[in-house]
Formats: C-alpha cells, sequence, structure tokens
C-alpha cells in the first residue's frame, strides 16, 4: 500500500503500528510519518475497552479495528484531508476527489446476494475512505461501539446522518466480492473477472499476504488467493517487483 502510494504521490503517510514494522519498512519506502504506539500491552488494553463488541470470525481483529479511527483522527488532526486505506490496498491511479464533500465512502458493489450481503455485511467498505473533518473518526467510533452489527463495517451507513457524502465510483476499491463464482465441472468454485472493467481500475484491495488470512475457512481463502493471483498480473512491474522483494 505504502508504495503504491509513493509511487504517485509526495504525500505525507501517516501508518500507525508496532516498531517491527517501522523497522522493516522504512528503508524500503521514504516519507512516512510512523506512529508506532502498537505493542502487546496496548492491544490488550484495547481488547478489554472493546470486550463486549462480537467476535463474527476468528481472523477479524477488534483491538485493531479500534485503532483505525485512531490512526484516521490522528492523520487529519496532523496533516488536515486525509485517505484512510487499509494496508492490503494497491493504488494503481491518483485518486479524483474533487467537490466540497465532508466524507468519501466506497459502496461494495457486491456481485451476488447484493440484499442479504449489504444487510449482514454493510454497503461500505471499511477499508478505503476520505474524510475532511476529524469528527468523522470520532463517530465511526461510536457506531462501531454501539450501533454496528457486522464489525466498523455494516454500520457506515450511520455516517451518512452526520456528513455530507460522496461515493467512490466503480473504478475504486475492486475486491472480490465484486466478481461472480462459476462452477466449471464439479470443480471448486472460481472467480469470473469477466464482469469488471480492469483497464480503469484505481485501486485494488487485493489481500497480498497470505498470512493474513490463514484463519479464514477453505472456501474463502480459496477466493483470497485467486483472486490475489489475478490481481498480481493487472499490477505494474515496479510494484510486482517491490511485492517480490517483501
Amino acid at each position: 500500500m505504502a508504495f503504491s502510494i509513493r509511487r504517485l504521490y509526495d504525500c505525507p503517510i501517516f501508518l500507525t503500528c508496532d516498531q517491527e514494522t517501522q523497522d522493516f519498512i522504512a528503508p524500503l519506502v521514504t516519507g512516512i510519518d510512523f506512529n508506532t504506539i502498537i505493542n502487546p500491552l496496548l492491544l490488550d488494553g484495547v481488547n478489554k475497552d472493546y470486550a463486549d463488541i462480537k467476535r463474527h470470525n476468528n481472523f477479524h481483529r477488534v483491538d485493531c479495528i479500534a485503532l483505525k479511527m485512531d490512526c484516521l483522527g490522528d492523520a487529519i488532526a496532523k496533516y488536515g484531508s486525509t485517505m484512510f486505506l487499509d494496508t492490503d490496498i494497491i493504488l494503481l491511479r491518483e485518486i479524483d476527489n474533487s467537490g466540497d464533500h465532508e466524507l468519501a465512502l466506497s459502496p461494495h458493489r457486491t456481485y451476488a446476494n447484493k440484499a442479504e450481503n449489504h444487510r449482514k455485511y454493510g454497503v461500505f467498505n471499511a477499508g478505503y475512505l476520505w474524510a475532511r473533518r476529524g469528527q468523522v473518526a470520532d463517530v465511526w467510533r461510536d457506531i462501531y461501539r454501539n450501533r454496528s452489527e457486522f464489525f466498523e463495517q455494516q454500520g457506515m451507513i450511520w455516517l451518512l446522518e452526520h456528513f455530507e457524502t460522496k461515493l467512490f465510483d466503480k473504478d475504486h476499491n475492486i475486491g472480490f466480492w465484486r466478481l461472480p463464482l462459476r462452477n466449471f465441472g464439479g470443480l471448486p468454485p472460481a472467480i469470473d473477472p469477466s464482469v469488471v472493467d480492469w483497464t480503469s481500475a484505481v485501486s485494488l484491495h487485493a489481500h497480498m499476504f497470505t498470512q493474513c488470512y490463514t484463519k479464514a475457512d477453505p472456501g474463502l481463502k480459496s477466493v483470497y488467493n485467486q483472486y490475489r493471483e489475478f490481481a498480481r498480473e493487472l499490477l505494474p512491474c515496479d510494484i510486482k517487483e517491490f511485492i517480490n522483494i517483501l
């Protein structure tokens, strides 16, 4: 994520992480403002503070999710309007975010079972948003703690109660959920990428590193793996080379 930003922008990158992450990334990507507050003691305290959050699976981290709002709020306080990206986002083109809105959100645009998936997981993706005001982080944190039914994501629709909001278009934040699954001759389901115009893609939600999803169930892990391998072929050569280094 950081490398893909730096190849397009000469802007501050505010990264909340642990010291080990800073030690690893600092020699590889220039100009990162590291906020190395994360350590086991802090995470233990956050988990206790957020003990009432329902754990819907065994790989989403309640503690790390809570720190997303802190990261967003700290970045806005320090640098002003901020684009928040999960670290499995890869930017391919610059983001056009013109307008006088206070918030920009990315609809999932799920291919299948839209109503059910929106009800269960939310209309908007929690890994891709832009905010002009620090209050967005405060409201989002309150929604996470008190209103959202799937981690921080399902309740994001309630942000529209508070902020003038723009939607990113279909070229942004393209993840596996945009693609249908096809069955071929009794084989496991395969993703079908033909429904997306990849030539205009601005960003991919690519789930590039398998170690992040070792706790996912086999079906979901298979989808992650297929999408990751497909997405890798779309990447510019310098991003591919950087991923190979990692």
